[in-house]
């Protein structure tokens, strides 16, 4: 049984903005939502795919597009930055998802986004490799260093990243969360 849920892509959006070194939860809600942060829902089930909100305009709350990410395939395995920024806190990083720091790697399990705005370790399974396909509601999920993103095809898992040092061959997108860690996209 999972003790963190994770919570489910394109139909959840993380109400986060980073500020002042801390996740701040936005208000949930429409287009009209001029927070600039990302509009909040929930569906019970259990990754988020962390999508900002542009503020104004149509998004996936109100039957929006939703953004998708086209997956490095060849990110590297080991980070450039070795994951500088994505500092352990004990808050919003109990564990670092660029590096898989702060999890058991050898048990399975992944640190990835949750339910509370935090960065927490899943347990196993977490098996999909890059850019296999995903699911952040039933799984299956991503391997370690690795998060279930939208794509035009459907889900597949992104190699989190801090800047394009870690991105061999593409780059670091930030719009992800709006600010590091991004995901690694061609």
């Amino acid at each position: 049984m999972k003790i963190s849920f994770r919570l489910g892509a394109l139909t959840i959006l993380l109400a986060s903005a980073y500020a002042g070194g801390s996740l701040l939860a936005a208000c949930g809600g429409g287009g009209d939502n001029k927070d600039g942060g990302a509009d909040g829902s929930t569906d019970g089930s259990k990754k988020d795919a962390a999508i900002k909100d542009s503020g104004g305009g149509s998004d996936a709350d109100d039957g929006g597009t939703n953004p998708t990410f086209d997956p490095l395939c060849t990110a590297p395995v080991d980070a450039a930055t070795n994951g500088t920024c994505s500092t352990i806190d004990g808050q919003t990083f109990t564990c670092n998802p660029v590096t898989n720091g702060g999890c058991d790697g050898g048990a399975g399990e992944t640190c990835d986004l949750g339910d509370q705005n935090q960065f927490v370790c899943f347990p196993a399974p977490n098996d999909v490799a890059l850019c296999g396909n995903c699911d952040n509601g039933a799984g299956p999920f991503c391997k370690p260093t690795m998060h279930c993103a939208p794509t035009a095809a459907g889900f597949g898992c992104a190699r989190w990243c801090c800047d394009d040092t870690d991105c061999t061959g593409g780059k670091c997108d930030i719009t992800f969360l709006g600010q590091a860690p991004g995901i690694c996209v061609k």
